[in-house]
């Protein structure tokens, strides 16, 4: 199969819907310019890389559907172009007409729009017709659909059935920010159920290599995990005769060393998606020269410095993940993230006063203390500090992964709960006892898990 058989996927809908943004999410790299404000996106921009599962066109948002569906009918009618230009405002029609052109080349059409700010209007079904002259196959996407408040629900039943009105049969209501990767893999099939013959057996099979690809890095991510878990399990401190020491000041100790671990985990992970959005073409076994030679930033925990070097809107996540486990004061851990893991981890430290901001703190809690034949105390990691210790690190890499790489505002508290919920339930099932698993087994776990939340299980 040739280039010319990959699947060309056009993104449109009005100015500022967060059409590159889905972009992003769709293909996990940081293409095209995000921005809060109308017509970001001036040209059309087609992503062309083959490690993608299909080449998609970032198209100019509609403003005049409406004149460009009079224009594109006139011009059937073979009207000479000198009289289309006396009868129509092409000047003000010229990021409608780029859209159009992408839109011809196109297989399948994403059709984008904002479910936070607009509400379905004449506009709106003007740019449907106008998609359904063109004879493609439309898919719609409710975007920014994370609901605020009791009128943001009512707007989004709105655009349900502004689809179903418009025969949109293939629609979701999707955040390109911040969603369910189910609903991410549900639009994946969407394109497939739109194709047919050897486009269908082209997208499928493109679609498998950009899931390698992504296998590839998840697996590279857990072996930093089991690193990480291996690293944690060993951190011991015996007190005896050589060593007097109080217990609060060893336990204090190991905690240091742990928080250690888990900033060192967070710093590879992150850098090592960054680099895999950042540099789509490049293979796993570069991404780990690169990830392995890197300077540590200066501050993980930081808010400002989070966001620096390991890809736009991923910082926070970051800082809100790790802030929650091991950052929390004294006496909130029952409202937040601590109480659903049961974790001995979490009781104090510096908590921060906004998710992603600054979550500098330590582990603290009871640790396992085992009384030896010599009477030394052994102060080490419970099985439950252990459980916590692998769902931060399966947290951060499902943060990563899936926080999205557009413009994007700081993941909230119950967002938080919700993905440690999740991680929680999962271990809890499975029985997984973290630190005595190859690195091997660590990895099937984590695809595992991985393809739980992407709904392929």
């Amino acid at each position: 199969m040739n280039n010319t058989e990959k699947t060309v996927i056009a993104v449109t809908g009005h100015t500022n819907s967060g059409k590159t943004t889905l972009i992003r999410t769709l293909t996990k790299s940081n293409v095209g310019l995000v921005a809060d404000q109308a017509h970001a996106t001036k040209k059309t921009e087609t992503i062309r890389y083959d490690t993608m599962q299909a080449w998609f066109v970032d198209c100019p948002g509609f403003e005049v559907a409406y004149s460009c569906l009079l224009y594109m009918r006139a011009k059937k009618q073979e009207i000479s172009p000198e009289k289309l230009a006396n009868i129509f405002p092409v000047d003000t029609m010229k990021y409608d007409l780029r859209a159009i052109e992408a839109v011809e080349q196109a297989d399948v059409v994403i059709y984008v729009v904002d479910t936070l700010n607009d509400v379905p209007e004449t506009g709106h079904d003007q740019e449907i017709e106008l998609l359904k002259e063109l004879n493609k196959p439309i898919i719609g996407i409710g975007n920014k659909s994370r609901t605020r408040n009791d009128q943001h629900v009512k707007r989004i039943t709105k655009w349900e059935y502004f689809f179903k009105r418009n025969h949109i049969n293939h629609y979701i209501m999707f955040d390109g920010w911040w969603d369910e990767p189910s609903k991410v893999t549900r639009i994946y099939s969407y394109v497939e159920n739109l194709l047919s013959g050897h486009k269908k057996e082209r997208y499928r099979i493109d679609l498998e290599n950009f899931r390698n690809r992504q296998l590839e890095i998840l697996r590279e991510a857990s072996n930093f995990m089991y690193d990480c878990i291996q690293g944690c399990s060993k951190v011991k401190r015996q007190k005896g005769i050589d060593n007097s020491l109080p217990e609060d000041v060893l336990i204090k100790q190991i905690l240091l060393e742990v928080k250690q671990l888990l900033e060192e985990f967070n710093e590879k992970v992150s850098r090592l998606y960054t680099l895999a959005a950042d540099n789509p073409l490049q293979g796993v076994n570069d991404l780990k020269f690169y990830t392995n030679n890197f300077t540590k930033p200066r501050d993980v925990f930081d808010g400002a410095a989070a966001g620096i070097g390991i890809g736009t809107g991923v910082g926070a996540v970051i800082g809100g993940i790790i802030g929650f486990l091991i950052g929390l004061p004294v006496g909130a851990a029952g409202a937040g993230p601590a109480a659903l893991l049961g974790s001995t981890l979490v009781t104090s430290a510096l908590a921060a006063s906004q998710i992603g901001g600054t979550a500098v703190g330590f582990l603290g809690g009871s640790l396992g203390a085992v009384v030896s034949l010599n009477n030394n105390i052994l102060i080490a990691l419970n099985s439950n500090d252990k459980q916590s210790i692998a769902t931060t690190c399966l947290a951060i890499i499902w943060g990563v992964s899936y926080h999205g790489y557009g413009n994007s505002p700081r993941i909230g508290e119950e967002k938080i709960v919700g993905l440690l919920e999740t991680i929680k339930n999962f271990q809890d099932n499975r029985y997984i006892v973290w630190d005595k698993l190859s690195q091997k087994q660590v990895f099937e776990e984590c695809k595992q898990f991985f393809d739980k939340i992407e709904g392929r299980l």
